[in-house]
């Protein structure tokens, strides 16, 4: 069921109290009383008051809900409470097996239960203009998802279980603090709307316009790196900001991986080997493996969508630095990859990109 708690009926404690305190009569009190004895009084008639009250606005609102007790929420399929002041949905939502569309938008949601992630036959979910700074990772399960609208909320990145949700194809995600776009994004193939503006996004990950079915990124009000100076200083500061050092450990973990004898010996590896292997990420230009944080950054406009997008290139080496260089290196040979580190990459339960 949908348990849902609400602050409606403390707005108008003050009422009914000041209402007590002018009319004293109307709440049964005698002016002649002792003063303890009208005081215990006055805090009787107030708490009934109240009670009252409360639940007049608990049965208005069940009967919001098409007029039927919250019970029969169990088998509903489309609950649709836009701006009710709902404050918190508690892990009983999981009981409504059968909900395609939930649509909770305008209210004053902070945080969703884990739970949610439960409902597998959800088509549509619909949590904008909340107040939401981040989102449980329980989205795994989600895989009849089309439509997902996050706008207007505080949120600043999505849980990687996103990249699982096979069947989106609608994401929302405008009017939010995103400072840059998930790259997991790209493993979503039946994604076709991408709106994200108003954010503070610069750039775009290449990997993005790599999905075939994206028809539409949406960007209007970001501060997009539109000239190739703001993107090419922006791309610098990025490369020189990391270690480009490699310790014995990484190397190491390279040299397993080029010779495909990673899995094999996975049984006796040291657990640092181990763990570095399980952060290997993919390039976009050679789909080559590399540790986090040893990228090199490019950064060129393209278009598309009938406008000018600024997008960021994260190799695993400098592929090319120039528009000339970049032409070349499509003909050139690209690193040797074994087959089966490329598979690794590709079928692992962790998503490719991140």
């Amino acid at each position: 069921m949908l348990v849902i708690a609400y602050e409606r009926a403390s707005d108008h404690i003050e009422d009914e109290v000041q209402t007590i305190d002018n009319g004293h009569l109307r709440a049964g009190l005698d002016v002649k009383l002792p003063l303890d004895q009208m005081v215990t009084k006055y805090a009787q008639a107030t708490k009934t008051a109240i009670q009252q009250r409360g639940k007049a606005v608990a049965k208005s609102d069940q009967e919001e809900v098409k007029g039927k007790p919250v019970e029969r929420l169990l088998t509903e399929k489309i609950v649709e409470m836009n701006y009710k002041r709902i404050v918190t949905v508690t892990a009983d939502i999981a009981f409504m097996h059968r909900l395609t569309e939930l649509i909770l938008m305008g209210n004053e949601l902070a945080c969703l239960p884990s739970a949610i992630g439960l409902l597998g036959n959800l088509q549509i979910l619909s949590l904008g203009r909340n107040k939401l700074r981040e989102l449980p990772d329980c989205f795994a399960k989600m895989d009849k998802l089309v439509e997902l609208r996050l706008e207007g909320n505080k949120l600043k990145r999505l849980p990687v279980s996103m990249s699982k949700m096979i069947s989106l194809r609608e994401l929302d995600i405008s009017g939010n603090c995103f400072k840059e776009l998930p790259r997991f994004l790209a493993n979503i193939s039946s994604l076709t709307v991408l709106d994200a503006c108003r954010n503070k996004i610069e750039c775009i990950p290449a990997e993005l316009l790599q999905v075939r079915n994206l028809r539409r990124i949406l960007l209007d009000g970001n501060p997009l790196l539109l000239r190739d100076s703001d993107l090419s200083k922006r791309m610098n500061q990025k490369t020189h900001s990391q270690n480009k050092l490699l310790t014995l450990q990484e190397l190491a973990g390279q040299r397993l991986i080029c010779d495909d004898v990673s899995i094999k010996i996975k049984s006796i590896m040291p657990f640092r080997i181990e763990e570095l292997l399980a952060s290997t990420e993919r390039c976009c230009h050679c789909y080559g493996p590399i540790f986090r944080e040893r990228w090199h950054y490019e950064g060129r406009i393209v278009r598309r969508h009938e406008r000018d997008l600024p997008v960021e290139y994260r190799m695993c080496q400098p592929h090319w630095t120039h528009e000339v260089s970049r032409i070349r290196s499509m003909f050139t040979v690209l690193p040797s990859t074994p087959e089966s580190i490329i598979a690794l990459l590709r079928h692992r339960d962790r998503p490719v990109y991140h």
